[in-house]
């Protein structure tokens, strides 16, 4: 089929199909410009793209990107891999999150949360590890098992039930732990 007939919605176009069955192919579609789907995307197998928007949330059993993931929500029963995950809403996953900057709005949780670069977010829990070659900063309750920084860490709480080591540890109000490490000064407002 060949035709200028522009496609702007479900009944205009090249090629209209109508009815309630739907379309089967048992091969490739290979779309030149844009694809619009109106009401839902499913797939069983993976999903491949180069850039994820979502105005609403993402979720999955693994989301992996080589770019940058953006959701109101960004939520999986596996693991979360991407060059930049920026979220309104909460960032999750019951695996690993992994990228070179986290940014939630809402809370960041996973059983370890590894990156290159920043860790932004109103509350930030890793169940096992967290490793930040950038600052971690958080407005609320920052709760790991273990910690690891090469930035700054910033918090309204900051608990761990492991170790964390520091290079410098500054506090407005009282420092509190079974054992505290630091290759620099331990400073606080109130006691140690």
């Amino acid at each position: 089929l060949m035709s200028n007939l522009v496609s702007t919605t479900s009944t205009t176009g090249a090629l209209v199909l109508s009815g309630q069955g739907g379309i089967g192919v048992g091969g490739s579609i290979n779309v030149g410009a844009y694809g619009y789907i109106a009401s839902g995307f499913n797939t069983a197998g993976t999903a491949v793209v180069n850039y994820l928007v979502s105005n609403g949330g993402v979720s999955g059993s693994t989301i992996s990107g080589s770019g940058q993931i953006t959701g109101a929500s960004i939520v999986s029963n596996g693991s979360v891999q991407g060059t930049s995950l920026y979220s309104s809403g909460p960032i999750s996953a019951v695996g690993t999150i992994t990228g070179a900057n986290l940014a939630s709005n809402g809370y960041v949780t996973a059983s370890s949360l590894t990156t290159t670069g920043a860790i932004v977010g109103n509350n930030v829990y890793a169940n096992v590890s967290l490793a930040s070659g950038g600052t971690v900063s958080s407005a609320g309750a920052a709760t790991f098992a273990t910690l690891t920084s090469n930035g700054f860490i910033f918090g309204s709480q900051l608990n761990t039930s492991g170790t964390a080591t520091v290079n410098a540890l500054v506090s407005n109000s009282f420092v509190q732990g079974t054992s505290v490490y630091s290759s620099g000064p331990i400073s606080a407002v109130g006691a140690i």
